[in-house]
């Protein structure tokens, strides 16, 4: 049976759990009051992005350019994988690495190569076999606008000389509290669908020439979504922490009041003890 010097060292060391589990849950909640909105903002630019590039394709049939040209033989995959770069966030990082494994378990190392954000995803393929293009490390909440361009303009590189003929990133896209929703999407060649809404007259004239504004919109569309992609994932994984943490300090709570009891009945079980002690002597 435990003693009272036992108990109460468990009961100072759930205590101080508790004080860590609240602060992190605090941590998080703050963070994600800036980061929900960004993602916010991000996914609204995106799309009238892509309303624009969609309307300007359907204006100008004619004009092309490589970022929308799908290869028909496809030798090498780039596979964008985001995570975090840190834990305490349930199984918001493991269900991306093991989406990653389950992909990849059907591909050859000859043809796929990892571009790799967080320190979580670095840390695990690592310590594989598979061939890493990138590493983003420690990106979470401080990547930058200009990181973003260059990385994006990375990918748009490997694509349009041929070392890559098509990227796909897998993120998390939806995160609750009894469903997650993890995702492959294709980053490149870029699928552009029919668009709703009009922007453009019906026989628009472009200056510069379609081709040039694609060059420069292209690339910035790029940008776009895959900003959109990080801001998304990174308000994900601190509601995934905010989530976890609050269960972790109910847990905590809990056991600290179970242990709490049990210290009580063990209390109560010595001081009867030494009374009866005491009453047995007396009556000698």
């Amino acid at each position: 049976m435990a003693t009272i010097r036992d108990l109460r060292s468990r009961l100072d060391l759930i205590k101080n759990l508790k004080q860590y589990t609240m602060a992190l849950e605090i941590i998080s909640a703050t963070r994600l009051k800036k980061a929900k909105p960004a993602a916010l903002r991000s996914g609204r630019f995106h799309e009238k992005l892509k309303n624009i590039v969609m309307e300007m394709a359907l204006s100008n049939p004619d004009a092309n350019h490589p970022l929308l040209q799908e290869r028909n033989v496809v030798k090498k995959r780039g596979l964008i994988v985001v995570a975090g770069d840190k834990g305490h966030c349930g199984v918001y990082n493991s269900g991306i690495i093991k989406e990653a494994d389950r992909y990849l378990r059907n591909e050859s190392r000859e043809v796929v190569e990892l571009i790799l954000f967080g320190d979580k995803a670095i840390s695990y393929f690592s310590h594989k076999t598979w061939p890493i293009a990138l590493k983003v490390p420690k990106w979470t909440g401080k990547i930058t606008n200009e990181q973003i361009h260059t990385i994006s303009g990375q990918c748009i590189d490997w694509f349009c000389t041929e070392k890559m003929d098509e990227i796909n990133i897998l993120y998390t896209k939806q995160y609750g509290l009894v469903k997650k929703e993890i995702v492959i999407e294709k980053f490149l060649n870029l699928s552009l669908p029919n668009s709703g809404q009009i922007l453009f007259s019906p026989d628009p004239v472009f200056e510069p020439a379609p081709n040039e504004i694609y060059e420069k919109l292209l690339a910035l569309y790029c940008f776009a979504n895959l900003k959109r992609i990080l801001e998304l994932s990174y308000s994900w994984e601190l509601m995934a922490r905010n989530f976890a943490m609050q269960m972790a300090t109910t847990n905590a709570q809990n056991l600290s009041e179970t242990v709490t009891l049990l210290l009580n009945k063990v209390r109560q079980t010595e001081i009867t003890k030494e009374a009866l002690e005491i009453a047995t002597s007396a009556t000698i």
